[in-house]
């Protein structure tokens, strides 16, 4: 029984959950997704059941509220008390089941769900999808053909190399836009910056060697690159004018108002990801799919770039 707090595990990792996770509970007899709170539209797809609150629920919140209990953090801690509530729908279904994993943000319904005997707990749904236990159900799922196929499809990964870098440098520049790099290089208060614009995507180096199966017929490849991106901040004006020579040239200025500059400057920045393919699941899952079949599948699948770092390339703190 999968217990997840306050997250919507129904979409794929870029629209908001994990595809591992949204594999498991379509194809589980029994998937046990539970959302202890109340959800607008529950997922219909993966038969998620929506939690509900009991009014014997009030009686444990209050006794609990008094007394300190989890996920109090202390005795009449008044924040604490919708937490309680979602506790009390997490204990119900612990109590008639062998075995919960729990997936909560909440450092107290986190710390109180460790306590429980059958219980174990996890902060986010990409730590859940990593542990071992989950992974043991999806090797379970996943046919012999389709395992199979899923290596071939890792081998042809690196033959295929500069079509992948291709669209790695094609996809990073929506997954980059808007995002914010923080460097003490960048003469902002905060030391951050927003990028505008995103050229000369380069260095993309490949991780063929930790390319993992997401479920599904979804496979990532870790990656590292490097790209020039323009970045939008805002300096104040007297700090500007304290800058060196040849930094000020490198800044474009435009006024904010009476105290800050609108500025854009350009920055390479070093980017860590993961790039995703998803294969067509009928050669996935056809024993005579041949490696062409496959390298058409990469080729021609939907694919997508995660950015998980970004900073700033060879940066030079001494601005000033």
């Amino acid at each position: 029984m999968v217990l997840a707090v306050g997250q919507a595990p129904s979409r794929k990792a870029r629209e908001g959950a994990h595809p591992q996770l949204f594999r498991f509970m379509l194809t589980k007899d029994k998937p046990g997704v539970y959302f202890p709170v109340k959800v607008a539209h529950p997922p219909k797809r993966c038969r998620a059941i929506a939690g509900k609150i009991k009014p014997e629920h009030a009686v444990r919140v209050v006794a609990d509220y008094f007394e300190g209990a989890p996920p109090f953090s202390s005795a009449k801690h008044r924040n604490d008390i919708p937490d309680s509530f979602i506790w009390q729908t997490i204990l119900d279904v612990a109590g008639t089941k062998k075995r919960v994993y729990v997936i909560a943000q909440d450092g107290e319904l986190f710390k109180a769900a460790k306590k429980l005997s059958n219980a174990t707990g996890y902060t986010s749904l990409d730590e859940f999808v990593e542990s071992g236990d989950f992974q043991k159900a999806i090797e379970e799922l996943t046919t012999e053909t389709m395992a199979r196929n899923i290596a071939r499809a890792k081998r042809i990964f690196p033959k295929n190399e500069s079509s992948l870098e291709a669209l790695v440098q094609s996809d990073i520049v929506e997954a980059l836009a808007g995002r914010k790099v923080r460097d003490s290089s960048i003469p902002d208060d905060n030391g951050e910056g927003i990028i505008t614009t995103v050229e000369n995507v380069e260095n993309v180096t490949f991780d063929f060697d930790n390319a993992e199966f997401y479920g599904g017929s979804e496979i990532g490849i870790p990656f590292t690159a490097t790209a020039e991106c323009e970045l939008n901040y805002a300096i104040y004006k007297a700090d500007y004018y304290l800058l060196n020579e040849d930094k000020m040239d490198k800044i474009s200025i435009t006024d904010l108002n009476e105290r800050y500059y609108d500025a854009d400057e350009a920055y390479t920045v070093d980017v860590i990801g993961v790039f995703s393919v998803e294969l067509e699941t009928g050669v996935l899952e056809n024993p005579k799919a041949t490696n062409d079949d496959v390298e058409k599948s990469i080729l021609s699948g939907m694919h997508d770039v995660e950015v998980t770092e970004i900073s700033v390339a060879d940066s030079d703190t001494d601005s000033s």
